[in-house]
């Protein structure tokens, strides 16, 4: 069973007070350095690879990376916390999209009990614990306003760094034609009493679509109300397995979106690759489930497709997918190398999530997110299944799990 369960969290989330930190002598560190853009062709099969390698981290931001004998002269004045990685391999941590924490009428079941944020803490936690750094969660909203208030409060309350999640709302198609285009905005999705916390809202939410509900609408009602979400929040389209390339071609000539679904074909791939198309698949469920499009990936981007992959956990699913699990689950299917992989898992995947600017990579003045793992070279990754075995993760520079605690 490819899961990670959740142990005591109180006792493996210890936050790191340190404001800086050197992480030393690591026998390769996996920069993933490249165009600040979704990888493609070529460009995947470079992971920029430092060799003997240090890291010093400053308020939870990387403030120096390069060869550990130039970082020494650190050891005096400077005085940071040490971190002796001397036999270790350190990557960026993965940036992930999973799907639905909440099923249609959970909010209502358990209003004003704080269920929600406790439940999304335990989630994302364990997910980072098994080595994803950020996450966007869907999540449904209640239809009805005070109960959908409610959730939003929740997420306020959830138990989680700044900067590590992000949600993707999901209104309902009742909620989009209530609401005409050009006027549905972020605020129609909040009721009255939680439009006061829009602006701490704000940098939380994603406006996540249904494709399915946009296609049955009409273009010129579709387009502008397009226009208008982006206006106020990230905007996703999922569940577009079904739209030509010629529909999803003029949506992105509208809007610059994110779009979700299962990988089209080498057709449609093409073409799609041919705009610079972004396509965010959630691999892990494909995989565990044997879906044949899963063995397409590598033709995908030998036509270039701009492609990111995620684990899509969903909580009525088998369990948190470990993002190194999924990584040994695609060698397996794809053939396709760690290198290649690491750069679809976690590069691609931040810059799908528009979070490229601040992760996705191990570079100067970018959030110290990253993973030390136990192995002899980074290309063994995804070799087998349970090996090697993630002995640290830094989330913001803060210490999330730590093997070698009691």
């Amino acid at each position: 069973m490819l899961t990670a369960g959740y142990p005591a969290t109180e006792s493996l989330l210890r936050r790191s007070t340190e404001p800086r930190v050197l992480i030393r002598g690591a026998r390769q560190v996996l920069t993933l350095q490249g165009p600040a853009r979704m990888r493609v062709g070529n460009e995947l099969d470079n992971p920029a690879v430092l060799r003997d390698a240090s890291l010093l981290i400053e308020n939870g931001r990387i403030a120096q990376i390069g060869a550990t004998r130039r970082l020494e002269n650190l050891r005096g004045t400077t005085s940071p916390t040490w971190v002796d990685a001397r036999n270790l391999v350190v990557i960026p941590g993965f940036v992930d999209a999973v799907g639905d924490l909440n099923a249609p009428g959970d909010g209502q079941d358990a209003a004003g009990g704080g269920w929600l944020s406790r439940r999304l803490t335990k989630d994302v936690q364990g997910l980072a614990l098994a080595g994803s750094t950020f996450v966007r969660a869907r999540v449904w909203l209640p239809s009805e306003a005070g109960e959908r208030g409610r959730v939003l409060r929740q997420l306020l309350r959830a138990d989680l760094p700044p900067g590590c999640f992000q949600v993707g709302l999901r209104p309902d198609a009742a909620t989009m034609h209530a609401h005409p285009p050009p006027n549905l905005g972020l605020r129609h999705l909040l009721p009255a009493p939680t439009r006061e916390h829009l602006r701490e809202l704000a940098p939380l939410l994603a406006m996540d679509l249904s494709g399915d509900v946009l296609r049955a609408m009409e273009a010129d009602k579709r387009l502008p109300l397009l226009r208008s979400a982006a206006q106020s929040a990230p905007c996703v389209v999922s569940g577009v397995g079904e739209w030509t390339v010629r529909e999803l071609l003029d949506l992105s000539l509208v809007i610059r979106f994110q779009a979700e679904g299962v990988l089209p074909d080498d057709a449609s791939a093409a073409q799609l690759a041919q705009w610079g198309f972004p396509w965010l698949a959630y691999a892990g469920c494909a995989a565990l489930d044997g879906e044949a499009w899963v063995e397409r990936v590598p033709r995908a981007l030998e036509q270039g497709l701009a492609l990111a992959l995620a684990t899509g956990y969903r909580r009525d699913g088998p369990g948190v997918l470990s993002p190194l699990g999924l990584l040994a689950l695609l060698r397996q299917r794809t053939g396709l190398g760690a290198a290649q992989l690491l750069q679809l898992q976690i590069a691609n995947t931040a810059h799908a999530l528009g979070v490229g600017d601040r992760m996705g990579s191990l570079e100067t003045g970018k959030e110290a997110n990253l993973l030390l793992v136990d192995c002899e070279d980074y290309r063994e990754l995804g070799l087998q299944i349970g090996a090697p075995r993630v002995v640290a993760v830094y989330r913001r520079g803060q210490l999330v799990k730590d093997e070698w605690m009691g």
